[in-house]
């Protein structure tokens, strides 16, 4: 209990949650200007910019947009 007294409130970061076509956007944006852009960056980009998009789905999403831009 003393330790917890010292230790700061962890609140999860505030995402702003996308739907599937926001998520495509944002990938296609990406992928533009960064070709070899891999899924795994992409996604922590994603989130640093602000917005969440659970890890499965942002890979599926990452794929399509990849088949199209292809």
């Amino acid at each position: 209990a003393e330790l917890c007294k010292n230790v700061a409130d962890l609140t999860p970061e505030a995402r702003r949650p996308l739907d599937d076509d926001e998520v495509a956007e944002w990938i296609a944006d990406r992928l533009a200007s960064e070709p070899s852009l891999t899924k795994t960056v992409a996604l922590r980009g994603l989130r640093a910019d602000g917005f969440a998009c659970e890890q499965a789905r942002f890979g599926r999403l990452f794929a399509e947009v990849q088949d199209v831009l292809a």
